[in-house]
């Protein structure tokens, strides 16, 4: 995953960019999710259309052949972009937005903190009349990250904002060949959507569906957790206190027997390597002990920073 920047000039943007755009394509369970999230959009429902199903369409889908896929009944309402299904759809994008979130935080500051479910869908429209340019015009009151959750055959769309000085800038376009590419945009930013491309008639009617993460700058949860824990730790103190007398006293009692486990707390601290790259080793393990059942609502979100994208990694041998 990389990260390049648009700057406007300004000494704020050059520690607080206005827009990052992101690629994942070198992160396979990101691609596999995003793909076939995507696939999901257009399908035709089943009865059920729970998280559940949601991940099972992903696992199935990506089992397909492209013909097979072409074979799946599909939804020919474009226009109702809230329905169930599609509601899920978009819950699971979180997953993405999470892994991104993580990855930006480590670049620089700023950036903020998704606590999921933070997700937002909406929709563009064809231009109504030929050659006529229609933009949608958009400002957020926090940070975000917005990704193409569906492109109608022939589209791109292109966001731009207006410079200090008037002049347009185009800050990114997602179209069939920037599917890995999702954006990350300040709160404050005002930006404009227009709806490109090359397709077949102009009509009315939804073109595209992005969707978008909020980032947060706080965290409650954090913040009282710390609150809690500080209490803790001034209601410990007191015990504390009464408690040193007696470790002075036991500590020279302890003494012979600390003389004769010297050797085996010798071998235990020669051994704290191998014991720091075991945990290395089973943290890692973690993230591939995964399966895409857990692409579900009931499943919770991680808060240690490790992955949240649910895929087996044999899943992945064939992409």
């Amino acid at each position: 995953m990389y990260t390049s920047r648009t700057l406007d000039g300004s000494p704020e943007d050059l520690i607080y960019p206005s827009f990052r755009l992101v690629n994942f394509s070198d992160e396979g369970a990101i691609v596999l999710v995003s793909t076939h999230l995507r696939y999901a959009w257009t399908a035709a429902p089943g009865a059920d259309v729970g998280a559940g199903a949601v991940g099972a369409f992903i696992a199935a889908s990506h089992n397909r052949s492209e013909a097979e896929r072409r074979a799946v009944p599909q939804n020919p309402d474009k226009e109702h972009i809230h329905t169930s299904w599609r509601n899920e759809i978009y819950h699971q994008w979180n997953h993405v937005f999470y892994d991104v979130a993580n990855f930006l935080s480590s670049v620089g500051p700023g950036i903020g903190h998704l606590h999921p479910p933070a997700h937002e869908a909406f929709a563009l429209t064809y231009p109504v009349a030929d050659g006529e340019v229609e933009a949608k015009g958009k400002v957020w009151e926090y940070n975000v990250l917005v990704i193409s959750a569906h492109l109608e055959p022939g589209v791109s769309v292109r966001m731009s904002t207006v410079k200090e000085d008037g002049q347009e800038k185009t800050l990114g376009t997602f179209n069939v060949s920037t599917t890995a590419d999702i954006w990350y945009i300040k709160k404050g930013t005002s930006v404009r959507f227009f709806v490109e491309g090359e397709y077949e008639n102009v009509r009315g009617g939804v073109a595209a569906v992005l969707v978008s993460g909020r980032l947060d700058l706080t965290c409650p949860a954090h913040e009282a957790a710390t609150e809690r824990a500080v209490t803790d730790d001034e209601a410990n103190g007191e015990e504390s206190d009464g408690e040193e007398e007696e470790e002075d006293e036991s500590q020279a009692e302890d003494g012979d027997e600390d003389d004769e486990g010297e050797s085996e707390e010798e071998e235990d601290r020669n051994e704290d390597g191998y014991e720091q790259s075991n945990d290395k080793w089973e943290d890692d393990t973690i993230d591939e002990m995964v399966t895409s059942q857990a692409l579900s609502a009931s499943s919770p979100f991680p808060t240690d920073g490790s992955s949240v994208l649910m895929i087996h990694p044999a899943h992945l041998s064939s992409m």
